[in-house]
């Protein structure tokens, strides 16, 4: 459902941002569901193509074990190359659409800051374990600012992190097995 649209002012010319109604009165603009949409439908990509392509198979093989991946004949030149370029794909993408959003400062390095505990919490051998990471520290995050204060909301993801890492320190989905080879 489609609420009429409020008028923002960017670089000096008036601009007009339709907004999506959700339930419990909250709104998001239609490029934020445009974001959310996109950014689950590279994540399902990536899920399908590392859970069912050949390609993510040599790299979750070369991932638990690369002696035996080396000699089964899977080249870890290759897989060290492509998982490069998959993280690096992924993030440019992140990148420009979080650029597209809300524009370029100097405190989005503040974001990039936020993955690593979001990673950690999940897990980091598990794909899952970084989307579960990453929903554990926005609704912490967004709890502090509504509760809290906004000021500490920057700080919290560091706060949950060290939390898990108190309780169970290889992560929601991550193996001990992992903690232990690092």
């Amino acid at each position: 459902m489609s609420v009429p649209g409020r008028r923002i002012w960017i670089a000096g010319a008036a601009a007009i941002v339709s907004l999506l109604a959700l339930p419990g009165g909250a709104r998001i603009s239609i490029f934020a569901a445009l974001l959310v949409a996109s950014t689950a439908l590279i994540y399902a990509g990536l899920f399908a193509f590392l859970r069912f392509g050949n390609w993510g198979i040599r790299m979750r093989a070369a991932g638990q074990n690369p002696l035996l991946a080396a000699q089964r004949g899977i080249n870890l030149h290759a897989i060290y190359a492509l998982a490069w370029g998959l993280s690096t794909l992924t993030g440019s993408i992140a990148g420009m659409l979080i650029a597209l959003d809300s524009g370029l400062t100097n405190t989005m390095v503040i974001i990039g800051l936020k993955a690593f505990p979001a990673a950690l919490v999940g897990g980091l051998d598990s794909l899952l374990g970084a989307l579960v990471g990453s929903l554990i520290i926005a609704a912490a995050e967004v709890l502090s600012i509504q509760y809290i204060d906004p000021l500490l909301s920057d700080v919290v993801p560091f706060l949950v992190l060290i939390a898990m890492l108190v309780v169970r320190p290889w992560g929601l989905f991550g193996t001990r097995e992992e903690l232990d080879r690092v």
